[in-house]
């Protein structure tokens, strides 16, 4: 299975500044959560999402907005990945990913990350744990796209 993928293809950055006490029911920005993120969709969870108003107050800002911004659940073993929406910035259980030497991502490379294929090789990656679940830097190394793309 290794062997039908590139590896090494995204960096990774997660922010940890954005808690629940400083986001809201409603604001100028919404704050994407780990649950939002679908299979190359956002969804919408009544009562759930949460907004900022100032989103420059926080790091990950600085990818608000930006290209190939792509948004993966932090602690799964249900791996999914979309498109980080306009105007859209994550909290900590977002991990976000920017690709190496400008890759190119295709929705059929997002559609695998959900894939039963997939999920079956990274809870090997993770070696089945229970507690090192992250997308941290050595993990998204194994976050691979098919090479018969």
């Amino acid at each position: 299975m290794i062997n039908t993928l590139t590896l090494d293809v995204f960096n990774v950055v997660r922010d940890r500044q954005i808690t629940k006490k400083h986001t809201r029911k409603t604001g100028k920005v919404r704050v994407l959560k780990s649950r939002n993120i679908g299979n190359c969709k956002i969804i919408d969870i009544p009562g759930y999402d949460s907004f900022v108003d100032d989103p420059t107050l926080f790091v990950i800002s600085k990818f608000m907005n930006k290209p190939n911004i792509f948004a993966v659940p932090n602690l799964t073993y249900y791996p999914r990945a979309c498109l980080l929406p306009k105007n859209v910035i994550a909290d900590g259980s977002v991990a976000l990913l920017t690709t190496k030497n400008k890759a190119k991502i295709t929705r059929k490379d997002l559609e695998y990350f959900s894939s039963e294929e997939f999920t079956k090789f990274y809870r090997i990656v993770k070696n089945f744990g229970t507690r090192s679940l992250n997308v941290d830097k050595s993990a998204v190394y194994f976050w691979g796209v098919k090479k018969s793309r």
